[in-house]
């Protein structure tokens, strides 16, 4: 490991060691690496003056999206698992986050790989780590300084949901983690609509249902295994990737981990808590 500040390197110590008791296990339910647990930021409540802006959201609308065959899940192949640690953490509920940053350093565990930032927000300096299971992919090679944008989302409407997009000064996509009922994340206040469609670039990322049949959902009445189509633009290069699969496009690796829909009512339990949609983008997995 390598880090500029002997202290950043401590917090990053920590928080792996904590994650390797908490998120122990990829599969998922409620431990703390787990897409389905809600994004866990640093214990530092401290706020400063920020850019951060306060969003709303929903699920992602499957009306009109392409249905496709059912298929089976890839043995061994776990949910996607993500830690995002940011001091001072950001305000309670939803928000966009959209940081400068450079790269202060890497770590990985026997379950996490990690990447460590030095961010700016608003002049207030902010530190993030970074943490994304590695059973199916591992985090890439980066260099030390290295100047990055950070940009989260976190919706908290009808559901709750994070996206996580890290790309580097040609804006191309070093890590992506999605974790929610949003494809790709939705912002009220994004000017000129609400939905940030260049936040994976250079992919987009399209949800599918497939033909699969119906179970019980944990909110609405029923829900159904759905996939995720994945086109990397400047290649035309596209994978449709069913839940607990992976696969890779033009260089990057894509794990596709939880991903059903509501296919009931979902008003009946006010919102889409039934879908989720996981993934995780890693270019150049190591």
């Amino acid at each position: 490991m390598q880090w500029g500040v002997a202290a950043r390197a401590g917090a990053l110590m920590a928080s792996l060691a904590a994650l390797a008791c908490a998120g122990e296990g990829e599969g998922g339910g409620e431990t703390e690496g787990s897409t389905t647990a809600p994004m866990k930021s640093s214990a530092s409540a401290t706020t400063g003056a920020s850019a951060t802006t306060s969003t709303g959201g929903a699920s992602t609308s499957t009306t009109g999206a392409e249905e496709v065959a059912c298929g089976d899940a890839e043995a061994g192949v776990g949910d996607v698992g993500y830690e995002l640690l940011i001091t001072p953490q950001p305000a309670a509920g939803g928000y966009h986050l959209d940081l400068p940053c450079t790269i202060s350093g890497t770590m990985g565990t026997g379950v996490f790989d990690g990447i460590g930032l030095v961010c700016d927000d608003a002049g207030v300096e902010t530190i993030v780590s970074l943490f994304v299971s590695n059973g199916q992919l591992r985090l890439p090679a980066v260099e030390l300084g290295a100047e990055v944008r950070l940009e989260v989302v976190r919706v908290e409407a009808e559901s709750v949901g994070v996206a996580i997009a890290l790309h580097d000064a040609a804006e191309a996509l070093i890590v992506g983690v999605n974790a929610g009922p949003f494809v790709p994340p939705a912002v009220d206040d994004v000017v000129g609509g609400d939905v940030l469609t260049d936040f994976w670039a250079p992919f987009t990322v399209a949800p599918a249902l497939t033909d699969c049949d119906d179970e019980p959902g944990d909110c609405a009445p029923l829900r159904r295994r759905a996939a995720l189509r994945f086109t990397h633009t400047p290649s035309a290069g596209e994978a449709l990737v069913l839940d607990h699969q992976v696969t890779t496009i033009a260089g990057y690796g894509i794990h596709v981990g939880a991903a059903y829909v509501d296919v009931g009512d979902a008003a009946a339990c006010d919102g889409g808590v039934s879908t989720e949609l996981s993934f995780a983008i890693v270019r150049d997995p190591a």
